[in-house]
C-alpha cells in the first residue's frame, strides 16, 4: 500500500523465501535475507529493503540478415512480468535483478520459429548500472498446409497429422521436432512456425487407418495425404 506494507493472509506453515516479483518497468527489487518461518497461529513479519535493479539492453535480429525484429516479448528472468517488447529496430530495454540467467522469448510475431538451443545464457552482474544482453537470433518460418482424404477422395475429418523435422539451429546441431495437429471439417490441416528450408515428414492416422509412409513437404507447400 502507500506505506509499503503488504499482507499475505493465508500461507502454508514452514520456512519461506520472500521476494518481490521482477518487473521490466520497475527499477527496484527486494528479497528477504534467509528464510521466514511461518508457525501456526502466529504472524510472521519481515522487512524487505529495495535494491536497485540493472537496466538491461538487448536486440532481436533475423538469422542471416541481421534485420531487427519488432514485437518480440523477451524476458531476462523467469517471471512473465519481466518480459520486454522489442521495437521495430529489434531493440528492447528494461530492468532485471542481478543474477538473472535466461534470455527467453515469450511471444513471437508471425513468420518466425521459436528457438530451441539458440537461446543465449547470461548472468546479469551486480554493481553495474547498464548491461548489454547477447543478441537473440530468430529464424524465419512458414506454414505447411495439407489435405487428408479417405477412400473415394473424401475429406477425412478429425484425423491426427504428425509433422516431424530436424533443424540445425545456428550451426550447432540438428534438433528433432514433432508436432501433432488435427484436420478440420474440410479435412485440411495447418502446421505453423516451421523453419524455412527444412524438410518435413507428414504422417496421418485415425483409428485403424494411417498413411503408408511419410509425405515430405516444406514451408509454403501444400500436400495431400491419403
Amino acid at each position: 500500500d502507500d506505506e509499503g506494507r503488504f499482507d499475505i493472509p493465508a500461507i502454508a506453515i514452514g520456512p519461506h523465501g520472500i521476494r518481490t516479483v521482477p518487473r521490466y518497468d520497475f527499477p527496484w527489487y527486494a528479497g528477504s535475507d534467509g528464510l521466514v518461518n511461518v508457525e501456526p497461529g502466529q504472524t510472521a513479519e519481515v522487512v524487505m529493503l529495495l535494491k536497485r535493479a540493472v537496466r538491461v539492453l538487448g536486440v532481436v535480429r533475423e538469422t542471416g540478415t541481421e534485420k531487427g525484429i519488432g514485437g518480440v516479448r523477451v524476458a531476462a528472468a523467469l517471471a512473465e512480468t519481466s518480459a520486454m517488447t522489442s521495437g521495430q529496430d529489434g531493440r528492447y530495454d528494461g530492468f532485471a535483478p542481478p543474477g538473472a540467467t535466461y534470455i527467453t522469448p515469450r511471444a513471437l510475431p508471425p513468420g518466425y520459429a521459436m528457438p530451441y538451443v539458440g537461446v543465449p545464457k547470461v548472468l546479469v552482474p551486480e554493481n553495474v548500472v547498464d548491461f548489454t544482453l547477447p543478441t537473440l537470433e530468430l529464424t524465419r518460418a512458414g506454414e505447411v498446409r495439407g489435405l487428408v482424404v479417405s477412400e473415394g477422395a473424401r475429406p477425412a475429418v478429425g484425423v491426427e497429422v504428425m509433422a516431424s523435422w530436424s533443424f540445425n539451429e545456428g550451426g550447432r546441431y540438428a534438433v528433432p521436432t514433432s508436432v501433432t495437429v488435427r484436420t478440420g471439417p474440410d479435412g485440411r490441416f495447418v502446421v505453423d512456425r516451421v523453419p524455412e528450408g527444412v524438410e518435413v515428414g507428414l504422417s496421418a492416422y485415425h483409428r485403424a487407418f494411417r498413411t503408408a509412409e511419410p509425405r515430405l513437404s516444406r514451408a509454403g507447400e501444400a500436400s495431400i495425404l491419403r
